[in-house]
């Protein structure tokens, strides 16, 4: 599974993080800065502070294996 990571700066200078579950492998950076514009206008930290720019995005790749 790959989650898509989004890690932006708050406007009181600290960074908060939002996870997306199932992103799809052909994102592009260029892709995600226009979708993260679109949701900076509608997103607050979980401590209240506004979020002013997207600081960094990467995927996660997880695996999963079961024990036997």
């Amino acid at each position: 599974m790959k989650t898509l990571v989004l890690k932006f700066k708050t406007a009181g200078g600290s960074t908060s993080t939002l996870s997306v579950a199932n992103a799809k492998e052909t994102l592009t950076m260029a892709s995600v800065q226009e979708a993260a514009a679109k949701l900076l206008p509608v997103l607050v930290s979980a401590g209240g502070a506004e979020l002013v720019s997207l600081d960094d995005a990467y995927l996660v790749t997880t695996e999963k294996t079961l024990l036997n």
